[in-house]
């Protein structure tokens, strides 16, 4: 299994070759906002040195992490940067590579729990954080065209995840038809909430949603 030590950020250095690269903040900022939404899907890779730790994978990563520290945005479990240690036998695992997308992620979490795992040994085999591991769950009450959609990976998990608040699949698709595939989770929790969701379908015909949002269970309640 996957060991991951939690290291404080300011032992953690870029080398010089990163340091003279031209990053695209637009996608610093991307992962920014993919954080604070799903916390940090993906360990950073770091190698030991007299300094301290330097990155070997995970730049754009841990540039995401220092600018929601600057922003006082930081959230408060990413204190300690999750890190694997390059060189370390345990680092080396083919079923968690450190370039997964939320996408595998997902799909790799749900076949764990699918062969019985409980929420805190999947959080732990894969690195990730509790909320991923209910958001992967949540999956399992999906229309069928959304998961296929997910599958493909035309929607993210936090997307999939908010569709999945509508308990009747059949409205959740009309959902998804209605807002289309680039709506933010933020906006489809936000229209199931309404309590009556009045949508436009494409056909020109008007839907009202049952639009009750599932109870999120505490994280605390789900440590077995």
């Amino acid at each position: 299994m996957t060991k991951v030590r939690h290291l404080n950020p300011i032992a953690l250095y870029l080398n010089q070759t990163d340091k003279t690269k031209t990053l695209n903040i637009l996608k610093i900022s991307t992962l920014c906002r993919s954080i604070l939404s799903q916390d940090l899907l993906n360990p950073l890779v770091v190698k030991a040195t007299r300094n301290g730790h330097v990155i070997v994978d995970g730049v754009k990563r841990f540039l995401a992490l220092r600018m929601l520290s600057r922003q006082g945005t930081l959230p408060h479990t990413l204190k300690k940067v999750p890190c694997l240690l390059s060189g370390d036998d345990t680092s080396v695992d083919s079923a968690r590579p450190s370039s997964l997308s939320d996408r595998e992620l997902a799909l790799n979490i749900g076949q764990d729990l699918g062969i019985g795992f409980n929420n805190d040994q999947v959080a732990r085999k894969h690195a990730c954080s509790l909320q991923v591991v209910v958001q992967v769950k949540s999956l399992e009450n999906l229309h069928s065209k959304i998961m296929s959609a997910f599958r493909r990976g035309d929607l993210t998990l936090a997307q999939a995840s908010a569709f999945s608040a509508l308990p009747n699949t059949s409205s959740q698709w009309s959902l998804l038809l209605a807002l289309g595939p680039f709506v933010s989770e933020d906006r489809i929790i936000a229209e199931i909430a309404k309590g009556k969701t009045v949508v436009e379908l494409p056909d020109g015909d008007t839907l009202i949603l049952p639009s009750r949002i599932r109870p999120i269970a505490n994280e605390r309640t789900l440590v077995a």
